[in-house]
C-alpha cells in the first residue's frame, strides 16, 4: 500500500541528513556506532549530546558564530563570548571519547599484530594507529597521541555539516526538476541491487553529473579563506585600473594579509560556465566550455573542495556518500517542492535552503526545507 503526505515535510526532520551523514563517519572513520538514527541508545549520550549542543540547540547559530570569529581573531579565544562554556565543555567530552576511542583501537591493533585478516580494523583510525605502531616507522614521525586524539573530532566536524547540507540542496535539486528526477530515478533502478558497490555507483554518469551540478550550483560553502605565508607576487587574469588611473596585470600580497576566495562566485561565473551558468543542468557536464577547464579545483574544475594542497582531504568520501543516500532515497521515494519560495540563506560560511514567507518587510526566512514527499512505486 503506497502512503503519501498532503503537507509539506521539513527535511530534515523526516530524513535527518545531518545525523545520517554524522553516523557514516563515525561509523567508517573510527569504529564507533553513532546511532544516529536511533534515539536513546547507549553511544548517543556521549557524541550525540555534544553533538546536538553544537548544531542543534536553540543557540547553534551562535556558537557557530563564536567558534568562526575565534578562529579568524585568535585574541577571542580569551574572551568569554556567549556560548564559550557550551563550547568548552563539548571540547572537554570529545576529549575523553577520543582518548577511549584510542586506547580501545590501539589494544585491537596490538592484539591483531601478525594476523592476515584486512578485514579487520579497517576504519581510519584503526589504519592511522596501525601505520603510527609501525616498527618500519622513525620516532621522529610517529604521531603522539594527543596528535592522533586532535583527529578525531576534525574528521567528525569537518564534513558531516557540508555533507548534509549538500544532501538538502540535492533533495531540493530533484524536487524543482521532474525530468531531472525522473532521469535519474531509472538510472538508479538499472542497478540489479539494493547495495551497490562504490564502483558501481562510480560508474554511473548521470549521478556523477547530477552531483556534481549540485555541488557546483549548490556549493555549501561558499567563501574560504587563506592567509599569505610570506611576500609574493599574484598574476592577474585580467588587469585593473587603480584610483591612480595605472593598469596593474598583477596584485603584490604581503605576508600575513589574509585573502577570501569567493567559491560560488566562481562556480557561477558566466564567463567561465556560459550564460546559464545559474541554472541547474546536469547535462552541462557532457560538454563543458573550454573555460571550465582552467579553474583549477581538486575535483570536476570547480572550488566546492577548493583547490592545491590544503583541499577539502574528505572530498571523495562526501561525494560516495551522497550516491549512496540519493540511491536509497530516489529508488524509494518521489520529492515535489513543499514550498513556493526556496532559496539560500547564509549562516557564516554555509549557504542552505529554506523557505521564505511573505512578512511586514517583504519575505522571512522560516528556517525549514519542506518537500512533498510520496513513496514511489513502479507504474
Amino acid at each position: 500500500m503506497s502512503w503519501f503526505y498532503p503537507q509539506p515535510i521539513h527535511a530534515r526532520r523526516l530524513i535527518p541528513t545531518t545525523r545520517v551523514a554524522a553516523g557514516a563517519k563515525t561509523s567508517l572513520g573510527f569504529g564507533y556506532q553513532f546511532n544516529s538514527l536511533e534515539s536513546g541508545g547507549q553511544d548517543e549520550a556521549e557524541l550525540s549530546t555534544v553533538f546536538r549542543s553544537l548544531f542543534h540547540s536553540p543557540n547553534a547559530n551562535v556558537y557557530q558564530t563564536v567558534q568562526v570569529a575565534q578562529a579568524m581573531f585568535p585574541v577571542l579565544r580569551y574572551v568569554p563570548l556567549p556560548g564559550w562554556q557550551i563550547i568548552r565543555l563539548a571540547q572537554t567530552k570529545l576529549r575523553a571519547i577520543g582518548q577511549r576511542l584510542l586506547q580501545k583501537s590501539q589494544r585491537e591493533s596490538a592484539a591483531a599484530a601478525g594476523e592476515k585478516d584486512l578485514g579487520k580494523g579497517r576504519d581510519l583510525l584503526a589504519l592511522l594507529v596501525k601505520a603510527n605502531m609501525s616498527g618500519d616507522l622513525p620516532a621522529s614521525q610517529r604521531l603522539s597521541d594527543d596528535e592522533v586524539i586532535s583527529q578525531i573530532p576534525t574528521f567528525f566536524f569537518a564534513g558531516h555539516e557540508t555533507t548534509s547540507t549538500a544532501l538538502s540542496w540535492a533533495l531540493h535539486a530533484l524536487s524543482q526538476h521532474p525530468d531531472v528526477h525522473d532521469k535519474l530515478r531509472q538510472e538508479l533502478l538499472s542497478l540489479p541491487t539494493d547495495h551497490p558497490t562504490m564502483d558501481e555507483l562510480n560508474a554511473l554518469p548521470f549521478l556523477e553529473n547530477f552531483i556534481r551540478e549540485s555541488m557546483r550550483l549548490y556549493a555549501p560553502v561558499v567563501f574560504n579563506q587563506r592567509m599569505a605565508n610570506r611576500d609574493d607576487v599574484l598574476p592577474l587574469a585580467k588587469p585593473y585600473v587603480d584610483r591612480q588611473g595605472v593598469s596593474h596585470d598583477t596584485l603584490p600580497i604581503r605576508k600575513g594579509q589574509v585573502f577570501t576566495v569567493p567559491i560560488l562566485a566562481i562556480n557561477t561565473d558566466k564567463q567561465t560556465w556560459a550564460e546559464d551558468a545559474l541554472e541547474f543542468k546536469p547535462g552541462r557536464w557532457d560538454d563543458l566550455p573550454e573555460a571550465v577547464h582552467s579553474v583549477p579545483g581538486v575535483w570536476a574544475n570547480q572550488l566546492t573542495f577548493f583547490a592545491g594542497s590544503h583541499n577539502c582531504i574528505g572530498f571523495r568520501f562526501s561525494i560516495v556518500e551522497q550516491k549512496a543516500i540519493l540511491f536509497s532515497l530516489l529508488r524509494a521515494f518521489e520529492f515535489s517542492p513543499g514550498a513556493a519560495v526556496i532559496g539560500p540563506i547564509i549562516s557564516n560560511v554555509l549557504q542552505r535552503p529554506v523557505s521564505f514567507e511573505p512578512g511586514t518587510a517583504g519575505l522571512v526566512s522560516t528556517g525549514k526545507f519542506p518537500v512533498m514527499l510520496r513513496e514511489y512505486t513502479a507504474q
